[in-house]
């Protein structure tokens, strides 16, 4: 008597409980065997439901989107894997290139808002991890900022020259209200006095030269006293005559 799809089906499902072992053993020994007939099979199937392969994925994970965090920390944790992960992603990102930028590019705006969060909530980790690229990579990364400093001469040029701007317009803002001791307000002779020489990073004026961030200028703004050249002069002879 001939068996029905669901009957062979279902007498196969039967055979494979009771000869689990065996059947591993056999499926163990084909795979070795067909390597490459497998891979080559593997990649033909994929090409042609990429789409499908693609949303079962997304279900998958979605589903089990906890245990397999739990399960991806755990892998790469072990050293052994730390390599074979890295190489596995690179592998992946080079062939789903065209899928990641159409997505970046969608998703542009949503991304950056996330990595800024990110980044906020986990600024130690994140400068360790750089730290530690850098270390690995710091020939290599010299290499390419040199390169790119050559290819780019004038573009650099013109964004120094823009910050310095920047900068100038900035500090001059904060000297605008004048000398506290004196009144004089004139921006080319006022200076920025460090209250407590040890709280001291550097001069805000070589901040501007060497393009430092508005916020780093203001947080040292922020430890000194507007002063005149007079009044700052005057204010350093009489300490050191105190002294």
């Amino acid at each position: 008597m001939t068996q029905t799809a669901e009957e062979k089906a279902e007498w196969n499902r039967e055979y494979r409980k009771r000869n689990k072992d065996k059947v591993r053993e056999t499926n163990k020994k084909y795979r070795e065997k067909n390597k490459e007939k497998i891979k080559a099979q593997k990649k033909i199937y994929t090409k042609k439901n990429k789409e499908k392969i693609r949303e079962q994925k997304k279900e998958y994970n979605e589903k089990h989107k906890d245990a397999r965090k739990i399960a991806n920390k755990k892998y790469r944790m072990k050293e052994e894997n730390k390599e074979k992960a890295r190489e596995r992603s690179k592998n992946w990102a080079i062939e789903n290139k065209d899928h990641i930028k159409a997505y970046n590019l969608k998703n542009k705006e949503i991304k950056k808002a996330k990595r800024q969060i990110y980044l906020k909530n986990n600024q130690e980790n994140e400068r360790a991890r750089w730290k530690r690229y850098y270390h690995e990579k710091r020939p290599l990364m010299l290499e390419r900022a040199k390169k790119y400093r050559k290819n780019n001469e004038e573009k650099l040029k013109d964004i120094r020259h823009s910050r310095r701007n920047r900068n100038v317009d900035y500090v001059n803002k904060a000297k605008s209200g004048g000398c506290i001791k004196c009144g004089f307000n004139n921006t080319a002779a006022i200076d920025f006095h460090h209250r407590d020489q040890k709280d001291k990073v550097r001069d805000v004026s070589r901040m501007i030269s060497d393009i430092s961030t508005i916020k780093k200028i203001q947080e040292e703004i922020d430890k000194c006293d507007v002063l005149c050249s007079n009044c700052h002069r005057i204010h350093h002879y009489e300490e050191r005559n105190r002294a």
